[in-house]
């Protein structure tokens, strides 16, 4: 497909014109992918009619959506030979220099559009946003990230068995009130950075370290506190920047920590590989695979932690499709082997998760209009345990499936701000009646970007 495609924007690139249009697919959604039949047909429509200017459009917004964005630059340059004082144009062009990774030449056309004063305003606020990432991204140190707040009430906070007798060596026993279910309420923050060092080489080769802290305390059950840390870095490079332009691979190392009630849980230790597609407007996806080693610190509360000690390798692969304008399609599987001390803790584990998002505007809440992100999700897991646990049931192999919605809408205040409302039900069904369980959770959260 690349070649057919290539073979006919070589041919127009020089010839076409065409006027503002790629703002909506640089920035704002974008309509349905197309296909390469659907692109050879509207470039013989505008081959044939060179003044038809919603065959132009329709072309371009086809080449666009197929990844070729040479093509729609081509056509917009030659537009402003014609005429420079486009503005729209000049904005369009920078948004597809953008996604071409020319930063200095989109500044530059992004910058001309804004001084002209003639832009609509959503457009330059779009613009003015581009602009200040444009020049984030010049600087060869670049750090982004995110600080999320809030908090979340929970019927089964402590992941406590729905019965209220469990097993225990293979005979049924009476569980305290202490661990049957506790409904409670937690306040969490987290924050999420990415630090990247661009070496400024053609195949955007850049050192990037991803870093994460997590924390929760809970009213109650104070026992239940946790902070986790992680520390991934690693090397992103695109693998082919001329013929598969947005395939990069991501060669990187991990690292985490785990503590629980004031005691270390864990630590681990790993190496992985991602390789991820982002060359098309309506299509991202990836594939990670990764290699860790964990270790769990035995304490009062958990003296046999370290049973659990072993390797894990994980195969993940996820991906986002646009279907329109406002409705967005995410999902991701995972696939994790798990090789512990002691055989009853080794597992394989399977799952899914997909969530169907809508972005719209609204003025509901008072003032200018702002956007409101909403989705529903669903997914599922399947473990199943290598050996029986003689601790729980010496005859029997745990197995457990466990089921889970969500649905939650985030209201964007800002550039920097937004808020979040969530709510999950989870059920986990299992042979072992330890392990049956559910919870319903509702949570509220505020989260800052920078």
């Amino acid at each position: 497909m690349n070649r057919r495609v290539g073979a006919v924007g070589r041919a127009i690139r020089f010839a076409a014109t065409v006027p503002a249009l790629v703002a909506a697919l640089a920035i704002a959604p974008a309509v349905t992918a197309a296909t390469v039949d659907e692109y050879d047909a509207a470039y013989e429509v505008m081959l044939n009619q060179p003044e038809n200017l919603d065959a132009i459009i329709k072309f371009t917004t086809i080449a666009t959506q197929l990844g070729e964005y040479e093509v729609a630059v081509g056509a917009l340059e030659r537009l402003l030979l014609f005429s420079s004082d486009l503005p729209t144009v000049r904005a369009d062009l920078g948004f597809l220099y953008f996604r071409l990774g020319s930063r200095e030449i989109a500044r530059y056309h992004l910058l001309s559009a804004l001084n002209s004063g003639k832009l609509p305003p959503e457009l330059e606020t779009r613009t003015e946003r581009l602009v200040e990432e444009v020049n984030g991204t010049l600087s060869r140190h670049q750090f982004s990230g995110a600080v999320n707040f809030g908090m979340r009430y929970q019927t089964n906070a402590n992941s406590a068995a729905s019965d209220d007798r469990v097993l225990a060596g293979g005979v049924l026993v009476q569980l305290n009130s202490a661990n049957q279910e506790q409904s409670d309420v937690d306040f969490f923050a987290s924050a999420n950075g990415r630090y990247r060092y661009d070496l400024q080489m053609q195949n955007s080769a850049a050192i990037e370290v991803d870093m994460g802290l997590a924390v929760d305390q809970f009213v109650d059950e104070s026992n239940l506190r946790g902070t986790v840390a992680s520390l991934n870095p690693g090397f992103r490079f695109e693998l082919d920047p001329v013929d598969n332009k947005g395939v990069t691979l991501f060669p990187h190392l991990l690292s985490r920590v785990v503590q629980r009630g004031g005691d270390l849980l864990s630590h681990s230790f790993g190496v992985g590989v991602g390789l991820r597609y982002a060359a098309r407007a309506d299509l991202f996806g990836q594939i990670v695979f990764q290699h860790r080693r964990s270790d769990f610190h035995n304490s009062t509360s958990r003296p046999s932690a370290s049973d659990r000690d072993g390797f894990s390798n994980r195969l993940s692969a996820g991906a986002r499709y646009r279907l329109t304008n406002t409705w967005f399609l995410t999902g991701n599987v995972h696939a994790v082997q798990r090789d512990a001390n002691q055989d009853f803790n080794s597992s394989f584990e399977w799952g899914a998760r997909a969530r169907l998002l809508a972005n719209y505007s609204t003025t509901l809440f008072g003032g200018e209009s702002r956007r409101l992100t909403s989705y529903l999700s669903a997914g599922l897991r399947d473990i199943r345990y290598s050996a029986a646990d003689p601790t729980v049931d010496p005859t029997v192999k745990r197995q457990a499936h466990e089921y889970s919605l969500g649905l939650g809408s985030t209201l964007t205040l800002n550039r920097d701000w937004s808020v979040s409302v969530e709510g999950s039900a989870t059920n986990v069904t299992s042979n072992i009646r330890n392990f049956v369980r559910d919870n319903l959770s509702v949570s509220l959260s505020a989260t800052r970007r920078f």
